[in-house]
């Protein structure tokens, strides 16, 4: 579908072994969690007030997604990574949170704090443009359906998403990975810098 980016999660806990007697492929293998997961933009959002609360409310007429600040997203890999540490949270019964999808929020956050980590990475009452990422079915395809609600949902335009630093805030993202004293501050540097926070967060 026209303006959806793919953002694959590979298996961390049942690696595809090719000389296995199976035929499914990586994609199709069991791994306890989606595949894929499918980034949406939406920018010139005017109801983000409302919804944050269906959100908050856990409202059933919100699908199954992620919505997250595009501010604080420098690339895939990053949102990548953050729910690959999520359904490995959940693989080990090590959530911090309550579900899967908020846990892919808090994975985002360089913070402990669950509350701090929902208000930086996700809506805020004023946002105007939103990352929603949606899980794939299980055949690893999109969802039309999901769609098609979110569309109807989100007062504002679907937008390409390729290119995810381009409504990344620098400076915000900077302070908010305490990265303002690297000394190579290309987008690639940050980026291995912030992938490799998400990885070893409550580790180090």
């Amino acid at each position: 579908m026209e303006n959806i980016t793919q953002i694959p999660v590979p298996s961390l806990f049942n690696p595809y072994d090719p000389n296995a007697a199976s035929t499914e492929t990586p994609a199709e293998a069991k791994n306890g969690h989606p595949s894929v997961f499918y980034a949406l933009l939406f920018q010139n959002v005017s109801n983000a007030k409302e919804l944050k609360a269906k959100v908050i409310a856990g409202d059933p007429e919100l699908p199954q997604c992620v919505m997250v600040n595009p501010a604080l997203v420098l690339s895939s890999f990053q949102l990548q990574t953050a729910c690959s540490r999520a359904y490995m949270n959940q693989a080990q019964n090590n959530m911090k949170t309550k579900t899967i999808l908020s846990e892919i929020l808090f994975s985002l956050s360089p913070s402990l704090n669950i509350a701090e980590s929902m208000k930086l990475f996700g809506l805020s009452d004023n946002s105007n443009s939103i990352f929603v990422l949606v899980p794939s079915a299980d055949d690893a395809s999109v969802d039309e359906t999901t769609i098609n609600k979110l569309k109807n949902l989100v007062q504002g335009d679907l937008s390409p998403a390729h290119s995810f630093s381009d409504l990344t805030d620098l400076k915000l993202l900077k302070k908010v990975y305490k990265l303002n004293d690297a000394v190579d501050q290309s987008n690639t540097v940050l980026e291995d810098l912030i992938v490799g926070g998400i990885a070893t967060k409550g580790f180090l």
